[in-house]
């Protein structure tokens, strides 16, 4: 069998006859999962010491900061809400924050929520500090966009 035989085109056809598209930018994982997908860009994993959940999760956070709430473009989201939409573990959240504050990648505040029962988790990206890390340009982990501003 080679790939040009046409007995392919009838496992084609089985999987059209089953609802399954693909082709065309579509996949039967993104009409399953909706279309939710966090891209996994590998020279950033590459730079991140090739840790795999610190890069997915400043992707989430690139993509958060879009729909910043704030005028200085911080987001909120709780361990729960983060976890679901990265499938990253409360402890593996933790080490990867750590580790994006201490290359300055990120900002993190604890703040009182509005009815004063426990605090509320905010991030905000350092995009200056990032794009000077993928550079492999000097970074200065103490320059918040707060400095810059």
């Amino acid at each position: 069998m080679t790939l040009d035989d046409d007995s392919c085109s009838t496992d084609y056809e089985k999987l059209q006859e089953a609802g399954i598209s693909i082709g065309k930018g579509r996949s039967p994982i993104r009409d399953w999962t909706d279309g939710k997908a966090i891209p996994l860009y590998t020279e950033l994993c590459h730079k991140l010491g090739e840790d795999i959940n610190t890069a997915i999760l400043l992707q989430q956070f690139c993509f958060l900061s879009s729909f910043a709430v704030t005028k200085n473009f911080w987001f909120y989201k709780s361990i729960k809400m983060l976890g679901e939409e990265t499938c990253l573990s409360r402890y593996q959240q933790n080490r990867s924050i750590k580790k994006l504050i201490s290359l300055g990648l990120i900002e993190f505040r604890l703040s009182r929520t509005k009815f004063g029962y426990g605090y509320a988790r905010f991030f905000r990206v350092n995009f200056i500090n990032l794009e000077r890390f993928l550079e492999g340009r000097g970074y200065d982990s103490c320059m918040g966009l707060n400095d810059l501003m």
